[in-house]
């Protein structure tokens, strides 16, 4: 199922599937939105936040920020994020790996990158065309969450 709930009090059930979702909100003017693949759920949290301020929130309100392995998750995020918006993932620098410390072995670079510009990009964003960049972590973005047993 997909959930939508968009930011100005604007809210919309959505009905799959003989299922009504309805808009929750759990951050302070968060947004959010919801898929389901297999046991992985990804949310997205419409609030800056830093790569630390994100993972810290995702680890407390989820499980950890967005771990993508394969190009079903990717495509499952990629429905979440609206357009024009730059989004953290869970992906840290050397060696390349998870959030929760597992090794990154699927990708989706720009071609450009990752070129760690001034030797500080150390965290992983999904750009509006769904390609990853490497960021300095200390910049401001909003963020996809995880959660799910896996």
């Amino acid at each position: 199922f997909v959930l939508l709930c968009v930011l100005n009090m604007y809210i919309l059930n959505v009905q799959l599937n003989d299922k009504v979702c309805v808009c929750l909100t759990s951050f302070s003017y968060a947004s959010w939105l919801l898929t389901e693949l297999n046991v992985k759920q990804y949310v997205f949290i419409a609030t800056l936040a830093t790569c630390s301020e994100a993972q810290s929130y995702c680890r407390t309100h989820h499980t950890d920020l967005a771990m993508i392995e394969n190009e079903a998750e990717n495509s499952a995020v990629k429905q979440l994020i609206p357009v024009g918006v730059n989004v953290w993932i869970g992906l840290y620098r050397v060696p390349w790996s998870w959030s929760d410390k597992s090794p990154s072995l699927f990708r989706r670079w720009v071609s450009s990158e990752p070129n760690n510009n001034g030797g500080i990009q150390n965290c992983v964003c999904e750009n509006t065309a769904h390609m990853w960049g490497d960021e300095t972590c200390s910049g401001t973005k909003v963020f996809i969450c995880e959660r799910g047993d896996y």
